[in-house]
């Protein structure tokens, strides 16, 4: 690995990993292995788990910023020739809320319908199907 400016000696991989031993704790970890005809058994229970980490230096530092440099995708940057013009201004009133309005208009308000009617058209109605929802109800 080399990079612009750098030292091939500078940017070596880490060759020191210390090994640590922890024991699993409270944690229940099982091995299992599988044959050629699907079965699967238990090999056996983890006792003791192994960690292996490279040791922190600056060589290891320059090395993960290099693997972190050619991760991050390249950003463009272009200048426009005009400006982009699709700034949304606001609106007072929208069309969905105008056409509510007239349909509203032309429906005019709910008059009263005298008491025995409407019950008789209920019953009829709860006759036909067992429920209802609200709004199907006012439309009977």
């Amino acid at each position: 690995m080399t990079a612009a400016g750098e030292k091939e000696e500078s940017l070596q991989a880490p060759r020191e990993y210390p090994f640590t031993m922890h024991t699993v704790g409270a944690q229940t970890m099982v091995v299992f292995s599988q044959a050629d005809a699907d079965e699967v058994s238990l090999e056996g229970t983890v006792v003791h788990r192994a960690e292996c980490r490279p040791v922190v230096s600056d060589s290891y530092m320059k090395v993960k910023r290099l693997q972190v440099k050619s991760v991050k995708p390249q950003r463009l940057v272009q200048q426009l020739d005009r400006a982009v013009a699709t700034v949304f201004k606001p609106v007072a009133n929208h069309d969905f809320n105008l056409e509510y309005e007239k349909k509203k208009k032309s429906d005019g308000k709910m008059v009263r319908a005298d008491r025995q009617l409407v019950l008789d058209l209920l019953f009829s109605a709860f006759e036909k199907h067992q429920y209802y929802s609200f709004k199907d109800l006012v439309d009977i």
